[in-house]
């Protein structure tokens, strides 16, 4: 735990520039966020999705020619599924029965993350700070979501581990990003 702390501190100390004015000189920085965000889904997710929750860290870095990188990590998760999903193995009523014969409990939530890098720059006023101003970036990444199917009781041999692969509807593929 020792080595953890030391390496974050020292990964942080390192760029510390004490002959430097930051009021009137750019330095270089890194900035670390975290952030939650409640989304509202277009398109195919929207046909698939309802709203849902992220949870995103963001670590970027400015240059000193205020030239901005960074890396982009998120999670997120929601409750509501706009799909039917289970035809081919509910009944006519839409329930689902289990191995003693009863209704099943099936609950399903969306599950998914982002990675993303990105590049962009800084648009800095002179006053009062060179250091601020108005950052536009551009990211490619990879995004995955899935439907996550959880069977109480664990007793519906047509979802037991490997045949819920085929109903989860895993999908991924690259994304684009844009921020101002």
């Amino acid at each position: 735990m020792k080595k953890h702390i030391f390496f974050v501190f020292l990964f942080f100390s390192v760029y510390g520039n004490s002959q430097v004015s930051v009021k009137d000189s750019s330095i270089y920085t890194p900035l670390v966020s975290l952030s939650y965000g409640y989304q509202m889904p277009g398109g195919d997710m929207a046909n698939r999705f309802g709203n849902n929750s992220s949870i995103q860290l963001n670590v970027d870095f400015k240059t000193i020619p205020y030239i901005m990188l960074g890396l982009n990590g998120g999670y997120f998760f929601g409750n509501q599924i706009n799909e039917k999903m289970f035809t081919s193995i509910a009944t006519p009523e839409g329930n689902i029965i289990d191995r003693e014969g009863q209704f099943a409990n099936i609950k399903t939530y969306e599950r998914g993350f982002t990675v993303s890098g990105t590049l962009g720059g800084m648009f800095h006023f002179k006053k009062p700070n060179p250091n601020s101003g108005i950052v536009v970036n551009m990211g490619f990444g990879f995004i995955q979501h899935k439907i996550r199917i959880e069977v109480i009781g664990n007793n519906v041999p047509a979802l037991d581990k490997d045949y819920k692969k085929g109903y989860d509807k895993l999908t991924n593929g690259f994304l684009i990003n844009e921020n101002i």
